[in-house]
């Protein structure tokens, strides 16, 4: 479904259920369906996505045509989109003749945050559960999904993984991620007890909502005093029919959703959707986007960025040509010429243009340019601040740097990747054990959970090599300024402990021996 689409649709989903109750047998479903009216939400998440997909027409759209044509300003209080109407992009539709240049530099951002992140690395204990996981993330194409899930956290703010058991379809289970824009959380203090997932599709111009809830029951054991924890998926379809409401139909009714159930229970100890939610707004229990506080600055960047573009085109050379001098056409009128980054004006009457007649004369608008680009230069420095450090991008870097320098100069950088990899190490394990749980469960109809052994890594950025290390803290570590644990922790920190209580020891060894040599750890 395409964003117009995706939006027309919230927009007139919204009008059906203000005027039409939402009935359905599932009350958290019903609840979920009646959420979906908070039509602010949708447009942030859907701008933020905007700024990332990053089509010039789409932004000029979303905040013209798109906010006039379906009546979105009428739908938001007044407040929230007051700003809207004064950005660049809403008051360049009402420009002619002019180029409306977009920087890019959200998606670059994004892109870029995601390279250097790298896909996760997976190690499990046992030998079989780690081949078997190497075959089910081939099969998935799951590295894809991994970027895909990377990326729209960051836009949109949140998402979900949600794990499918088709036989019928696929051998072993089915990955998929949902961004924000088409899914809802259930929270029990600060626990998310369900994933709500919306899917749309159309039969004959009409639109049905498949929704989806993805949770766990806990079913007391009979003769003991404990209980039992399962995964349950629970579906219902509905008609979007704009005079009767938000109908509930049969699953039956479309292809795609003929073979569901309305409940299906799985004997798995936790729900098959693995809930990826960054920084949390209280306000909406929602996950907080890159670009909160950005798209300001981002629209400043495009303005700055267009204005240098309009005027390097108006300060383009125009010549003089008379008209006696230029082809005619059938009319007897003449001909001008069509070069790109030239102006021409046709004169006829030498005295009236203080031109020389019979001659083509140029001339040369004299601009500093100076000042157009450094504003633009401080305006990428601005939407990146606090985010990413300008070196990153190659801002004011100098290639003698060494990368212990590199690493000085790009702290904003490391420490985002840092929180960034905080963030994606739990998931990736929640996502690697219920892929396999799942696996199993799919060979074994008996099959009873144990928990799996699992360690997630992600490669580090602009890492200094072992020597450089060393050449960092030698000096340090001999003259007693840090201790033999700090020194081998700044040049193993990412190892495991036991490798790092390896290297100790024979940095010990050798000190006893009286014959420290530093060139045995570059050995390693």
């Amino acid at each position: 479904m395409s964003v117009f689409t995706w939006l027309d649709y919230r927009a007139d989903l919204r009008t059906t259920l203000t005027n039409n109750v939402c009935e359905c047998k599932n009350k958290f479903i019903q609840r979920a369906v009646n959420k979906m009216l908070d039509i602010s939400l949708a447009l942030e998440q859907e701008e933020n996505y905007l700024w990332y997909k990053g089509d010039p027409d789409y932004l000029m759209w979303f905040y013209t045509l798109g906010m006039v044509e379906n009546g979105w300003k009428n739908i938001l209080n007044q407040q929230l989109a007051r700003n809207w109407t004064s950005y660049y992009w809403s008051l360049a539709s009402k420009e002619t003749g002019i180029k409306r240049t977009h920087s890019a530099l959200p998606r670059t951002s994004i892109t870029f945050l995601d390279k250097s992140l790298g896909d996760p690395i997976f190690k499990l204990e046992d030998v079989a559960q780690d081949k078997q996981l190497k075959k089910i993330l081939k099969q998935n194409n799951a590295l894809s999904t991994f970027s895909k899930q990377k990326r729209l956290d960051l836009v949109v703010g949140d998402g979900a993984y949600i794990v499918n058991i088709d036989s019928q379809a696929s051998e072993t289970p089915i990955l998929e991620y949902v961004d924000g824009r088409d899914c809802q959380f259930e929270w029990l203090g600060d626990k998310i007890t369900a994933v709500i997932i919306f899917k749309r599709f159309s039969k004959d111009g009409d639109i049905y909502t498949l929704v989806e809830r993805r949770t766990t029951e806990r079913k007391k054991v009979l003769l003991k005093n404990s209980y039992t924890t399962y995964a349950v998926n629970e579906y219902a379809l509905f008609h979007n029919d704009s005079k009767r409401g938000f109908i509930e139909c049969k699953l039956n009714t479309l292809p795609e959703t003929k073979n569901l159930e309305e409940k299906v229970i799985y004997p798995l100890p936790f729900m098959l959707a693995i809930p990826c939610v960054r920084e949390i707004d209280d306000a909406t229990q929602r996950g907080v986007s890159a670009f909160r506080g950005r798209i300001d600055l981002f629209d400043d960047l495009d303005q700055s960025l267009s204005m240098e573009s309009n005027t390097l085109r108006a300060s383009t050379p125009v010549e003089y040509i008379d008209s006696n001098l230029l082809e005619k056409d059938k009319e007897g009128k003449p001909i001008i010429p069509s070069t790109f980054g030239k102006q021409y004006t046709i004169y006829k009457g030498a005295e009236n243009y203080n031109q020389t007649p019979n001659q083509i004369q140029t001339t040369f608008y004299q601009i500093d340019f100076t000042k157009l680009s450094v504003e633009s230069q401080e305006n990428v420095s601005r939407c990146l601040n606090g985010w990413i450090s300008p070196a990153s991008f190659g801002f004011d870097i100098s290639r003698k740097d060494n990368a212990m320098a590199q690493r000085e100069k790009e702290k904003i950088t490391i420490q985002t990747l840092k929180d960034y990899k905080e963030y994606e190490i739990p998931i990736m394990e929640d996502v690697a054990k219920v892929l396999i749980a799942c696996d199993n469960l799919m060979n074994d109809k008996n099959y009873k959970y144990e928990d799996i052994k699992i360690e997630v890594k992600f490669k580090d950025y602009a890492t200094p090599s072992l020597s450089e290390k060393i050449g960092a803290y030698k000096e340090a570590y001999l003259s007693g300024a840090i201790s033999i644990d700090r020194y081998i922790d700044e040049l193993y920190g990412d190892e495991s402990e036991d490798a790092k209580e390896k290297e100790k020891q024979a940095l010990l060894q050798a000190q006893n021996k009286e014959k420290l040599d530093f060139n045995f750890l570059e050995q390693e």
